[in-house]
């Protein structure tokens, strides 16, 4: 009911939830790498943008209205090959993450 908090809520929740679901498709190619937890956390806050986008491709096939079951199933395969192609192009740069 409030005019400001109204217009950002729906925004704010997205990219939260885009960024949990990033980090929910990016984790499997981190935990292969045996980063420990503080590590992980390290690597998706410091690519935040990287996480979102990826997490976002699947909110956004959330929001197909009759077609969801199959568009969710086809594109988290997808995220999860764009995450681990992420990770392994991250660490076979030479990047490194802090403590490691």
């Amino acid at each position: 009911f409030l005019p400001v908090i109204g217009l950002v809520t729906p925004v704010l929740t997205f990219i939260v939830s885009a960024y949990f679901y990033g980090f929910a498709f990016m984790d499997y190619a981190i935990e292969r790498k045996r980063f420990k937890v503080r590590e992980s956390m390290c690597y998706m806050r410091q690519n935040a943008g990287v996480v979102i986008g990826i997490g976002a491709i699947f909110a956004l096939s959330l929001a197909i209205p009759f077609l969801r079951v199959i568009a969710c199933s086809i594109v988290s395969m997808f995220s999860v090959v764009a995450g681990t192609v992420v990770v392994e192009e991250y660490i076979n740069t030479g990047n490194r993450i802090k403590g490691r």
